[in-house]
């Protein structure tokens, strides 16, 4: 088990999430974490790992806020990769 560097804004604790990973084979190097719960309720964020440096380094982003109005707050969903999407329900 190696727990790697994390750099940027790290996502908030969270559960019943989607943390799905994009790209095909080799080029598979991001993880996009969609909505989830809280205590203080249900989250409306996109959160993106680039995981081109693990196992030593995880680099974390948001996303852009046009992205954010196109989804609403979301627990226990399905996220899934469609060529260049992600399909979110």
């Amino acid at each position: 088990w190696i727990e790697p560097q994390q750099d940027g804004l790290k996502p908030t604790a969270r559960n019943s999430h989607t943390a799905t990973i994009v790209g095909d084979g080799e080029e598979a190097k991001k993880m996009v974490v969609v909505g989830g719960g809280s205590p203080s309720g249900l989250l409306l964020n996109v959160e993106v790992a680039d995981l081109a440096d693990i196992p030593h380094k995880i680099t974390w982003s948001k996303c852009e806020e046009e992205t954010l109005n196109r989804i609403s707050p979301r627990e226990m969903h399905a996220c899934s990769q469609y060529k260049d999407f992600l399909i979110v329900f």
